[in-house]
């Protein structure tokens, strides 16, 4: 029982990790937000907010190509970007609504993200691309425009005669979904190995447990048959001796019924003590019910069948294997 409650604690800790694991998944800040230190600051404007963008690639694009683009924005305390006023200039169109995640401060300043994807039907061979954005200052009022770098695409296929050649195998962003991938790919092995240990334990211990109170009965059953019995050998022939012997023999199988139609039934085809149980109580309901005196041999057959059913070495604490009834 101990290593049933120490697998179902294990259970109900790799449960709480993997549900722990989804719900910081889905509600947590996976954005892989910038170093706004390194980013220069216009003396001018000590308020205006430091700029990031981050784009795929500024080469090898082709006519309707999808580019996604990413703008992370340190917003300075005593000041408000307003989300409202993007706005794109220039050979692209954005495709879809911005989506917008921040990161809060205890001094006031914010942290931005925007992701959106732009699309450019024009054949030209560089593609230009501005994006503005506004953000007020609370202690005047007065909105100012932001200063983001501007985007240049070029649709070479290889190089564009520029200085700047990108070469090497381009590389994939997987950020934290590979780690978190394998997290719940492992521990959904560990936590189906441990539900299934759990379930085989749980499943050995009821068994034991089954075959334990089944023992428990079969020697209780034959310390008060040997008792009842011991007083027929003192020549004690009395009605209680024979229904001591029912007694425990209804005890041991758990009968309820009275009726030997409705005993049959309760005990089921596939018993495999139904025949020695059903003799021992015609026997002894020929003394209860028909007031017979029985005859050596019919008397003599209750202890013969009863140790088919309980041997006699059951009662000195042996156990008997295979011998399951309920």
């Amino acid at each position: 029982m101990k290593t049933i409650l120490t697998n179902l604690v294990a259970l109900v800790v790799c449960v709480s990790l993997a549900l722990g694991g989804l719900v910081w998944l889905t509600k947590s800040d996976l954005t892989t937000w910038p170093d706004f230190s390194a980013v220069s600051q216009n003396p001018e404007a000590p308020l205006s907010p430091q700029v990031v963008s981050d784009f795929d690639r500024d080469f090898g694009w082709r006519i309707g190509d999808i580019i996604p683009v990413q703008l992370y924005i340190h917003q300075k305390p005593g000041t408000v970007v307003d989300l409202h006023s993007l706005a794109v200039e220039g050979d692209f169109d954005i495709l879809e609504q911005p989506t917008f995640v921040t990161r809060d401060y205890e001094d006031g300043s914010k942290d931005i993200g925007i992701k959106f994807r732009i699309q450019s039907m024009s054949p030209a061979k560089k593609l230009n691309l501005k994006v503005s954005m506004l953000y007020r200052q609370l202690a005047n009022g007065d909105d100012k425009l932001i200063s983001i770098p501007a985007f240049e695409a070029y649709t070479s296929p290889t190089w564009d005669g520029r200085d700047i050649i990108k070469d090497g195998k381009p590389g994939f962003i997987q950020e934290h979904h590979m780690l978190l991938t394998l997290a719940f790919i492992f521990g959904g092995i560990a936590l189906a190995t441990t539900a299934r240990s759990l379930r085989r334990r749980f499943i050995t211990e009821v068994e034991r447990a089954r075959k334990k109170a089944w023992e428990t009965r079969r020697q209780t059953a034959r310390r008060e048959f040997d008792e009842a019995w011991s007083r027929f050998e003192a020549g004690e022939y009395r009605i209680e001796n024979y229904k001591a012997i029912v007694r425990c023999l209804r005890k041991l199988f758990r009968i309820e019924s009275k009726v030997r139609r409705e005993i049959e039934l309760e005990l089921g085809g596939g018993h495999p003590y139904r025949e020695q149980t059903l003799k021992i109580l015609e026997i002894t309901g020929k003394v209860l019910y028909e007031e017979r005196v029985l005859s050596r041999e019919e008397h003599h057959s209750i202890k013969d069948l009863f140790d088919q059913i309980v041997p006699p070495q059951v009662g000195q604490g042996a156990v008997a294997e295979g011998e399951n009834a309920n």
